[in-house]
């Protein structure tokens, strides 16, 4: 009985053996499942038009459609124009004209009539003109607008372009070059991520594609907006007046070879408005008292920039003197130079979001060379600047001392909120941040996120 026992505790201990190396042998398993749902992708819409003639797209053409050389009082010629939608997004679009060379037109764009007919054929004396080739030339006057939904196609019109009969001896050998210009963008159709779909109703049409700085310099003359369908390099300095919009689409605007400066607006007596969004103004590397924008002298400057880079090897934004009533709004901008902005004029009105300032000091040693990223000059006084969530940064390369503020006049209010100091590639608070104060100075305030550090 004993040794069947014994025998029956062998066994029980092999068996226990046998499940402890089983055990440690094996992995064990649970229940899975998966889905993977293949294919996701995001792809932006296209915007895209035609130009038809008769039903045939000249978008791509470099035939003329309005080509004749013998031209006399009383002639008339005509040409069938629509627009298709070959994008994948509704659209809205102008069609119109632009001049070209005017250098011997001797005025005779005034004296051809433009018809824009819903029927075939030349203008009848029932027609009336609607404007002469003149008035739609400067961008006044449209042959055609609308929306087209994708894949549409517009109406065809009849323009009709007919020279004057009271047309005199004055216009003979005269030559006006033109083109048809066809732009387009979003049409309030497509609904954004909040259900809306009138987002983007104030989508503008109005701009003329330029490529090259004549061609830049013709259509602001013409007092048209411009998009840049490529970076232009400037022939000459850049002298902007009145209303100016420029559409940069990431391009640049290169300094010419030899100049100081990009942009330059002086001695304008009547206000000047400039919008540039999404251009690289690209001032020069090197030189003295070089400007990326530089201001003179003008009774009224309202300036905004948006998504822009400024820049040059002194003075990114440079406000100078006698500027009466200026008013800056600059947002999601890189503004890079010996000091990136700076104001010389009375009470500038300056307001920068979401912008880096850089202030990088690479001047010769000694002497007068120490600045700052942000100088509110001596005759500058009364000036209200204010950041927002902006990067102010400052550079010194050697021994010459490179503040983030200069402050040289009285009662300037500068406001800091949300934003980040760099001094010499390290971050430092409010209380380390190198400011410059000029001696004797009253009246300003310096406030950095609620407090007046100059208080």
């Amino acid at each position: 009985m004993e040794t069947t026992n014994n025998r029956k505790l062998v066994a029980s201990a092999v068996l226990i053996v046998a499940s402890v190396v089983l055990l440690l042998g094996l992995t064990f398993a649970w229940f899975t499942d998966s889905v993977v749902n293949k294919g996701n992708k995001i792809q932006a819409g296209t915007l895209q038009v035609a130009l038809l003639q008769n039903g045939m797209d000249i978008s791509a053409s470099a035939d003329p459609v309005f080509d004749y050389d013998r031209w006399e009082p009383g002639y008339a010629t005509n040409a069938a124009l629509a627009v298709r939608n070959d994008g994948t997004l509704a659209v809205k679009y102008k069609l119109g004209f632009q001049f070209g060379d005017m250098s011997q037109s001797k005025g005779i764009e005034h004296a051809i009539d433009v018809y824009v007919l819903d029927h075939e054929g030349a203008a009848t004396d029932a027609d009336t003109p609607v404007g002469t080739l003149a008035e739609f030339a400067s961008g006044g006057k449209a042959l055609a607008e609308g929306d087209l939904a994708v894949g549409a196609e517009s109406d065809a019109v009849n323009v009709v372009l007919k020279m004057n009969t009271g047309a005199g001896n004055d216009y003979q050998g005269a030559v006006v070059d033109f083109d048809i210009l066809l732009t387009a963008t979003q049409a309030p159709v497509e609904t954004d991520g909040f259900g809306t779909s009138d987002y983007d109703k104030d989508a503008d049409v109005d701009f003329a594609p330029v490529s090259s700085g004549d061609d830049l310099k013709k259509a602001l003359e013409r007092g048209q907006s411009v998009s840049l369908e490529q970076d232009v390099v400037l022939d000459e300095i850049l002298k902007l007046e009145g209303d100016v919009v420029i559409q940069g689409n990431g391009n640049a605007l290169v300094v010419p070879d030899g100049a100081d400066r990009v942009i330059d607006v002086s001695h304008q007596s009547e206000p000047v408005s400039i919008t540039l969004r999404g251009v690289d103004v690209k001032g020069p590397e090197a030189g003295a008292y070089t400007r990326g924008m530089s201001f003179y002298g003008n009774a009224d400057v309202r300036l905004t920039l948006d998504a822009c880079s400024v820049s040059a090897s002194s003075y990114a934004l440079n406000v100078a003197s006698e500027n009466e009533n200026v008013e800056l709004t600059v947002k999601n901008t890189v503004l890079d130079g010996w000091c990136a902005f700076q104001t010389w004029s009375p009470s500038t009105r300056a307001t920068f979001e979401n912008c880096t300032l850089i202030g990088t000091n690479d001047k010769s040693e000694g002497g007068s060379n120490g600045f700052s990223t942000v100088v509110i000059n001596e005759d500058a006084g009364g000036s209200t600047i204010e950041f927002s969530n902006c990067r102010i940064e400052a550079v010194e390369t050697n021994s010459n001392e490179q503040t983030l503020l200069s402050i040289r006049s009285n009662d300037n209010t500068i406001t800091c909120q949300g934003c980040t100091f760099v001094y010499n590639g390290e971050v430092v608070d409010r209380d380390n941040a190198p400011i410059n104060l000029y001696a004797n100075l009253t009246g300003n305030k310096l406030i950095i996120d609620g407090v007046d550090v100059l208080a």
